[in-house]
């Protein structure tokens, strides 16, 4: 799992544009890894960042990365949105 994150963090990295925020993104993107390498990120985490990063790259287009931002921020949210009630 951890290559294949690499790899798509990597595309993310590449879809972003030049600016200000994408050093942010890369530091957001960084954390993800982290937390995944440690087990702290939740399947539907995983599965929400791999699918948008995957939607993303099929498109071809350059994101900003205030969009590439927030989509890192949102995968970190998933496991509250998605929490067992049980």
């Amino acid at each position: 799992m951890e290559f294949i994150l690499n790899l798509l963090g990597d595309d993310l990295m590449v879809m972003v544009s030049e600016g200000a925020v994408k050093k942010t993104v890369q530091v957001l993107n960084d954390r993800f890894l982290q937390k995944a390498k440690q087990g702290r990120v939740t399947q539907k985490q995983v599965e929400y960042f791999a699918t948008n990063i995957m939607n993303l790259s099929n498109t071809e287009i350059e994101i900003t990365p205030e969009k590439a931002e927030a989509i890192l921020q949102l995968s970190f949210k998933m496991y509250t949105l998605f929490k067992p009630t049980s």
